[in-house]
């Protein structure tokens, strides 16, 4: 039997980080191989998430002094919107909590 998930995840975080360079060289002849399909995706990411995409260009063009998560204090904290359509209107949240709003809010959608 293999692995469970987090030991692979903490596997290949080592394997990265051990073959940095070989990855680098990869990932850049991928992306010069696939520039075409890259463009194609973006364009239609840009598309998709042009609320999310301006409200983040509007808070970090207007609120430069990143706070601690306001829910654990942690100092590593990220902006987070509630609502896009206010773009300065934002919450200090660490990667964890961040993280674990998002799947409460996908629990309430499956209840």
């Amino acid at each position: 039997m293999g692995a469970c998930k987090e030991c692979r995840a903490k596997q290949y975080q080592k394997w990265k980080e051990k073959n940095k360079d070989a990855l680098r060289i990869y990932q850049r002849k991928w992306r010069k191989k696939n520039k075409k399909r890259l463009d194609e995706y973006m364009q239609q990411y840009k598309q998709e998430h042009s609320k999310e995409i301006k409200a983040r260009n509007t808070a970090n063009n207007h609120i430069v002094d990143i706070q601690p998560c306001e829910l654990c204090g942690n100092p590593l904290a990220i902006k987070h919107h509630n609502d896009y359509s206010k773009p300065l209107e934002i919450r200090f949240l660490c990667r964890r909590c961040h993280w674990k709003l998002h799947n409460e809010k996908k629990e309430e959608v499956y209840v």
